[in-house]
């Protein structure tokens, strides 16, 4: 059982797991400054640092001393991400603020392009990831796919791995819009759940991570029920 716990100003500050442990800590303007993780083996710390009107996110030092820096638009969204070496990557957004263009330091260009007439056969909204060599689309790469509903919210994520079976992850919502469950498989076989508890304020208190009970399960048709 994962549990999490806030600061008086509603932040979190901690989330643990069996040994596991990761601590948050803020500045007097509420912004994340520091993370520590620890675990029985290891402990480790990043240090964040801000733009000059201490809107968004401009360094991050890793537990090694590494940085890496960020330009953003006005809305926090990072546009360009400078890693070590000066290796840049870049970012376009949609309208919802999602990611749909990537540009990596080599050059290669991911897109979340819509397939299908932009829903499948259940009538939701589709993207995929495929590769541009310039202006000239490839092959499909990779396979991934994410199935959106009427109101932007991810409800589905798909992914081919390299042996050629399929694992799809279905996210359903509460009444209040949060993530409440999540169930993975691999193929048509149930390979975990997951539950989130919130408090009265919406904030995540508890994550319950099962396994099926019946190893090799099949799977079974969950309907999502739209909001």
């Amino acid at each position: 059982m994962k549990r999490y716990d806030y600061t008086p100003q509603g932040k979190i500050s901690l989330e643990s797991f069996n040994s596991y442990f990761k601590r948050y800590q803020y500045n007097v303007c509420g912004l994340l400054v520091a993370e520590s993780i620890e675990d029985s083996i290891t402990k480790k710390q990043f240090i964040y640092e801000y733009d000059t009107n201490f809107l968004h996110r401009s360094k991050t030092i890793s537990p090694t001393g590494l940085i890496s820096t960020y330009t953003t638009d006005v809305y926090g969204n990072i546009l360009i991400h400078t890693g070590p070496g000066n290796l840049k990557t870049y970012y376009t957004y949609d309208d919802l603020f999602r990611p749909y263009k990537i540009k990596a330091p080599d050059g290669t260009v991911s897109v979340r392009k819509a397939i299908r007439g932009g829903r499948d056969k259940q009538g939701f909204y589709v993207a995929n990831y495929v590769i541009l060599n310039g202006n000239t689309e490839k092959s499909i790469i990779f396979n991934n796919a994410i199935h959106y509903d009427c109101l932007g919210r991810e409800i589905r994520k798909e992914k081919v791995l390299l042996n050629g079976i399929c694992e799809h992850v279905d996210i359903y919502y509460n009444k209040k819009g949060l993530s409440e469950k999540l169930y993975s498989y691999r193929g048509k076989v149930l390979v975990n759940s997951k539950e989130m508890y919130y408090d009265n304020k919406n904030r995540i208190i508890q994550e319950k991570i099962s396994s099926p009970v019946d190893v090799g399960k099949k799977w079974k048709n969950y309907r999502l029920c739209l909001l």
